[in-house]
């Protein structure tokens, strides 16, 4: 991926609070549109929290605030009149745990658009296939698709998790350490769908993988603990980064 291809995503000189204690900042970078960008580091240094922040799901969070500037589609995001709920329809996000209701397939994958109302009643089916072929999930649900998602395998959970944030059509998707939950082999899955997903969409995603980051991401931004306030340290290729954080340990 080219470092000159246009930012989908820009964050500048972002910072967030919770209370009095300051959990991020000065954070500043780029997301290319087209690309997988890693956010990687070790636990604690605020990766999941920043990720977050992009779509405004800090938010939901008592006592934090966001301060700098974070900018999609050269629009901001974190102005009062933004609709947070449109906005999480373009910028979806994939938790570490599936995260599945107690419902039907179907009505786990629709969950989103049906909350929007953004679909019309007839084209809800074709959305639902369309989201579970793009997850490799549809053939292997698709004759019950009125059963408990509850009864699938977590590594179907978390495809059908993926489907769900599909279905709205997102322009970027957030990924919190989407395989953490998951055994070698629906990892590899996760992963390759991941590298489908690059070009027609954008992903970012925490890790704390460095072999993960070298196989899916075309950048990482590495975060550290500065004076225990999570700081961005680096920005780069992933391998490249990895050998610079070998040699400082």
């Amino acid at each position: 991926m080219s470092d000159s291809a246009a930012s989908i995503l820009r964050l500048e000189n972002v910072s967030v609070v919770a209370g009095a204690k300051p959990i991020l900042r000065g954070v500043t970078l780029d997301v290319p549109e087209g690309s997988v960008f890693g956010l990687i580091g070790p636990s604690g240094v605020g990766k999941s929290t920043l990720l977050k922040c992009c779509n405004r799901l800090t938010d939901l969070i008592p006592g934090l605030r966001v301060e700098g500037s974070i900018t999609f589609r050269g629009q901001s995001v974190l102005g009062r009149r933004i609709d947070a709920d449109a906005l999480r329809a373009k910028i979806g996000i994939l938790f570490q745990q599936p995260a599945v209701f107690p419902r039907s397939i179907m009505a786990n994958v629709l969950f989103g658009v049906s909350h929007l109302g953004s679909v019309p009643r007839r084209e809800l089916p074709m959305v639902a296939e369309r989201a579970l072929r793009e997850v490799a999930l549809w053939d292997e649900v698709k004759d019950r698709l009125t059963s408990s998602a509850i009864y699938l395998s977590v590594g179907q959970q978390q495809r059908l998790c993926l489907a769900r944030t599909l279905a709205t059509n997102p322009d970027v998707i957030l990924m919190d350490e989407p395989t953490s939950a998951l055994d070698p082999q629906a990892s590899e899955v996760i992963e390759q769908l991941i590298l489908r997903l690059r070009g027609p969409r954008s992903v970012v995603i925490v890790t704390h993988n460095f072999a993960q980051a070298r196989r899916v991401c075309d950048r990482v931004a590495r975060l550290a603990l500065v004076h225990n306030i999570g700081t961005v340290v680096e920005i780069g290729n992933p391998a490249i980064v990895a050998a610079a954080t070998r040699e400082e340990e």
